[in-house]
């Protein structure tokens, strides 16, 4: 068999074999997933057909609307000057800037180019110098490219859902045919019914006969992605999903990052090995020069769930787990968010302590050790009263047996009864529909953005902290929407997206040694942006749920996930 072709998860049954098809598949799956992902990438295949790509972004890859004239008719006739540098990673970075000379409105398109590979990023920067608020612009798209083919060549493109999607179907591939006319659409969040219902992974791969060009976005916020596919080639766009604003005197924007990678050859994973190995050398954050790789972890976050079966059956709880719906959690056995509320100091170092020599690299605690407790504390950020030391303890014992402190916050969840609601409720951002689950904190308020990350520096230095995972367990993109006037509409997700990787950046400089968790891929994603910042996450999906087990579904999220991106865990 040929090592590149993988099985699909679409047209596989797995019901109704008692199981053994499942284990077989699971583990071809995993076979599978092995030969390709760490095979070396083809060779430039003779032939391929050059698209130009460097030639094509240094012209002008992107488009907008100001005051309902597309850019198409106007920017060729502003002001454009160019500046060039050279990075000290050998990175050459163009700045090329547009400049309306009547209102002053400028545009900035940031473009990296990486010399090992046929590829470059960009994103735009928009900014008012004039002294009156701009007309509208809208419909900002850093990426609206045509890729030239023609109407009889076969063009393939190829994706993956995110986290969530469907029955434990995360990340399921997509392969979709694009024909004469036809359009593929996705974005971050798809809503249905006013609930965040499944998500699209931010990567893209166009794929012709001897070649292809693979995509990556860098945003994380409401992206949007749409091909087009026409006689004359392919429209690829991509941008912030809804972009109507003006900008203030002296107001300056950013766009979503673009990243771009043409490559070579006959079969599709040529591209995947490509943007693999591109990641790993320029994106994928580093300490002390090595690639910062996520730890063996271990958490007692659901002990007292394993506790309560073997109470209760017995047996060993690994031995019952694999037999267990989610649904007998809060029945049958005790319910997940009791067991993580059920941390205690003398628990904690006593799991610390007598934890065997298997090799785990960090201790975990999650969510609970905050009054409140999980999940009404979500914005209290100091001990409860299980730890009347504070959590020094449990960092000081993690230390001793060699292991990091990994210490789980949701730094934007701010539940009603939280200090930060109380204390500060100008902080907190709201939409009609949020319940008693509460806002989000304004990461856009200065002020607000300087506390947060003075507060997390604090709470690192005290206790050890050596590995912050920052989980996000609320959706955003209501509070955005609903904070918007209709003439601002997309300025808040920009400033509160700007505002996040503001407090992940200013963690990083304090302390360089720092790990960042991204701890929830349902809403924060794995795009190009957190990738640079963070050691990907600890739980790419949240299948499993608290401990119990669907291979399956693991070991083909898993190997489709592994296309796109080089570290999770």
């Amino acid at each position: 068999f040929e090592v590149n072709h993988r099985p699909r998860a679409a047209g596989i049954v797995l019901a109704g074999d008692g199981g053994k098809m499942g284990k077989q598949f699971a583990s071809a799956v995993l076979v599978l997933f092995c030969l390709t992902t760490i095979s070396v990438s083809q060779a430039a295949a003779p032939g391929s057909k050059p698209i130009d790509l460097i030639k094509q972004v240094h012209e002008i890859p992107f488009s907008f609307l100001l005051g309902g004239t597309s850019s198409h008719e106007f920017i060729s006739k502003w002001k454009r000057t160019e500046s060039l540098s050279v990075l000290p990673n050998g990175v050459h970075q163009q700045v090329i800037t547009y400049t309306d000379p009547q209102s002053r409105l400028e545009v900035a398109c940031e473009i990296s180019q990486y010399p090992e590979s046929h590829a470059a990023e960009w994103l735009l920067r928009l900014k008012n110098r004039g002294s009156q608020d701009t007309a509208i612009i809208q419909d900002i798209l850093p990426l609206d490219l045509r890729v030239p083919q023609s109407k009889d060549e076969a063009v393939l493109l190829h994706s993956a859902y995110g986290s969530p999607y469907g029955d434990r179907g995360d990340f399921t591939p997509i392969d979709k045919n694009l024909g004469l006319g036809d359009d593929f659409h996705s974005s971050h969040y798809v809503f249905e019914k006013g609930e965040h219902s499944y998500s699209y992974l931010p990567f893209f791969n166009l794929q012709w006969g001897d070649g292809g060009l693979i995509g990556a976005i860098g945003w994380t916020g409401q992206w949007m992605l749409h091909a087009r596919r026409a006689e004359n080639g392919v429209l690829l766009q991509s941008g912030q999903e809804t972009t109507h604003f003006k900008l203030h005197p002296g107001e300056e924007v950013r766009t979503p990052r673009i990243l771009l990678l043409q490559w070579a050859g006959k079969d599709r994973m040529a591209g995947q090995n490509e943007l693999r190995r591109l990641l790993l050398a320029h994106y994928v954050p580093r300490i002390d020069g090595e690639v910062a790789l996520p730890p063996v972890a271990h958490s007692g976050a659901y002990v007292c769930i394993f506790d309560d079966v073997a109470k209760k059956t017995g047996e060993n709880p690994l031995n019952i787990l694999p037999h267990l719906q989610d649904s007998d959690l809060g029945k049958r056995f005790v319910d997940p968010d009791a067991s993580l509320n059920c941390v205690t100091e003398p628990n904690q170092l006593l799991l610390i302590r007598g934890m065997p020599n298997v090799g785990v690299e960090a201790y975990w605690l999650d969510a609970g050790w905050f009054p409140g407790p999980w999940p009404k504390g979500r914005g209290s950020w100091v001990p409860n009263d299980n730890f009347p030391d504070g959590l020094r303890p449990l960092g000081d014992a993690a230390h001793a047996r060699g292991m990091k402190f990994l210490l789980w916050f949701d730094p934007e969840a701010i539940s009603p009864e939280s200090i930060i609601a109380r204390e500060h409720p100008e902080w907190v951002l709201h939409q009609p529909k949020e319940g008693t689950w509460g806002g989000i904190f304004r990461f856009s308020d200065p002020t607000a953005l300087a506390w947060m990350t003075d507060l997390l520096s604090k709470c690192f230095r005290d206790w050890g902290v050596d590995i912050f995972r920052n989980d996000r367990n609320t959706n955003p993109l209501p509070f955005w929407q609903a904070a918007d006037t209709p003439d601002r509409q997309g300025i808040t997700e920009i400033r509160q997206i700007e505002g996040f990787y503001a407090l992940w950046d200013g963690l990083l400089r304090r302390f360089p040694k720092l790990e960042i968790d991204n701890a929830n891929w349902r809403v924060t994603g794995p795009d190009i942006e957190v990738m640079k910042r963070s050691v990907g996450s600890l739980t790419r999906t949240e299948i499993a749920g608290p401990g119990i087990p669907y291979p399956i579904p693991e070991q083909m999220g898993i190997a489709e996930l592994s296309q796109w991106i080089p570290l999770h865990a």
